[in-house]
């Protein structure tokens, strides 16, 4: 007699090798644009149509920063230095268009803080969420607390970039 987990143990084995050798992500992109100027893209040379083959590239996607990328890099020599003392650049790169820049920048990151902030305190909130059906993630309650606890610094933080850019707008710039 079979044991009744033998036909789950073979499933479980051919999942495992087809997963294993299977191609991996990061497969090659191939992108044409066909006669109405549409453009397409695939990663199996054979769905290409044999009229565009001579116009097919390859195509690698453009990297995408991730917020921990983005964090990793903030103190980098790149960025602008703010001297709190007399709210100047002390970085070469500084200019005021630099500047409105990273105006326009953090004032996008507060946005999206406020945002996700916003959403959970919506799906806690029992007049409008009465009946506590609306899940909140651990992920989200994470980012949540975290959010709360960087906009003080952030909005603070956008007040003297501004300060700044009136302050170099009014003396000519540099």
């Amino acid at each position: 007699m079979k044991p009744p987990y033998l036909p789950f143990m073979v499933t479980v084995a051919v999942l495992s090798t087809l997963l294993f050798f299977s191609p991996h992500s990061g497969a090659q992109l191939y992108r044409w644009v066909d006669q109405n100027g549409v453009t397409h893209f695939t990663d199996n040379p054979q769905n290409i149509p044999k009229q565009f083959e001579s116009n097919v590239e390859q195509f690698t996607p453009p990297h995408i920063t991730t917020y921990a990328e983005e964090k990793k890099t903030e103190g980098s020599a790149t960025s602008p230095s703010w001297n709190d003392t007399a709210g100047e650049v002390r970085d070469s790169a500084g200019s005021i268009e630099e500047l409105k820049e990273s105006i326009n920048t953090l004032k996008s990151q507060i946005k999206a803080k406020k945002d996700l902030v916003d959403y959970v305190d919506d799906r806690r909130n029992l007049a409008k969420n009465p009946l506590r059906n609306r899940i909140i993630t651990e992920n989200e309650l994470e980012l949540y607390d975290r959010y709360v606890s960087e906009l003080p610094d952030d909005e603070r933080e956008l007040e003297e970039l501004e300060e700044t850019l009136r302050t170099m707008e009014e003396g000519g710039g540099r």
